[in-house]
C-alpha cells in the first residue's frame, strides 16, 4: 500500500477544506470536540484560510495519501520564541478514519518534523 504525506497545494484547497468539514463535524460531537472546533480549528468557510497558509512560509499544510488518494490533513505553523528563533507547533491531524492504522499520521509527522528542521525550529 502506497502512503505518504506532501506538502499541499493550490490544488488541494478543496481537498483540504473537506478533510477540515469532516473533521469538525466528528469532533464537534466529542467531548470538548465543540470548544475544540470553535477555539482552535480554522474557522468554516475554510477554503480561504487554507489559501492564505499556503502563501504563509511559517505555516506548513500537509496532506497525506493512501494510494494516491488524499485521506489525511496535517496543519502546522511557526511561533516565534521571546529572545529569537521560533518552534513549531504541530496545530491539527485528521486521518479518515478507513485508513487509521496504515501509518498516515507518522507519514505526515514525519513531514512537519523535517519541514520544521529545514526552517531552524527549536523544537
Amino acid at each position: 500500500m502506497d502512503v505518504a504525506a506532501r506538502v499541499a497545494t493550490t490544488d488541494d484547497v478543496g481537498v483540504a477544506a473537506g478533510l477540515l468539514r469532516e473533521a469538525a463535524a466528528v469532533l464537534a460531537s466529542e467531548r470538548g470536540g465543540a470548544l475544540f472546533t470553535r477555539r482552535e480549528l480554522l474557522a468554516s468557510p475554510f477554503e480561504g484560510q487554507l489559501a492564505a497558509l499556503l502563501g504563509d512560509q511559517s505555516a506548513l499544510v500537509a496532506i497525506g495519501t493512501v494510494e494516491g488518494v488524499a485521506m489525511g490533513l496535517g496543519l502546522a505553523r511557526l511561533e516565534e520564541l521571546r529572545g529569537g528563533g521560533c518552534v513549531a507547533r504541530f496545530e491539527f491531524l485528521w486521518i479518515e478514519p478507513g485508513v487509521r492504522s496504515v501509518g498516515l499520521g507518522d507519514e505526515i509527522a514525519r513531514l512537519v518534523e523535517s519541514w520544521a528542521i529545514e526552517r531552524g525550529a527549536a523544537g
